[in-house]
């Protein structure tokens, strides 16, 4: 009878014992989980507070080069400043224009049908 308890607590135990590194490999994957979770959120406020600062930037003046670099080189680095922002700004018209267009339209929905389906097809899950 008492060989019979042992036994019994010994298994007790093992169970026990397995349940416990059970438990901690369920804890480490919740805390890996949560880590890339934090993560991904650090990332995007990250990116959305860089875009606030940008929006939000006083525009550029020659008055404030001015101060910071002299004379000569403010007047060619504020030419090819405003120009290269002028042509940033047209083509972001310019392609948000086109990208409106019908045909684009469908051709962007069917490639993202054909990558849902090669995704699934794979077995891999949505992004």
């Amino acid at each position: 009878m008492v060989l019979v308890s042992k036994n019994f607590d010994f298994i007790i135990k093992g169970a026990e014992s397995l349940k416990q590194s059970h438990f901690r490999q369920v804890r480490n994957v919740q805390r890996q989980h949560w880590k890339r979770r934090l993560s991904l959120h650090i990332t995007l406020l990250t990116i959305v507070n860089l875009f606030c600062v940008c929006y939000m930037l006083p525009a550029l003046t020659r008055e404030h080069l001015e101060v910071v670099l002299g004379d000569r080189v403010v007047e060619q680095l504020f030419l090819v400043l405003s120009h290269v922002l002028a042509l940033l700004r047209m083509l972001n018209t310019y392609i948000s224009h086109i990208c409106t267009h019908p045909v684009l339209e469908k051709c962007k929905l069917f490639g993202r049908t054909i990558y849902i389906i090669l995704l699934h097809s794979l077995g891999l899950k949505m992004p």
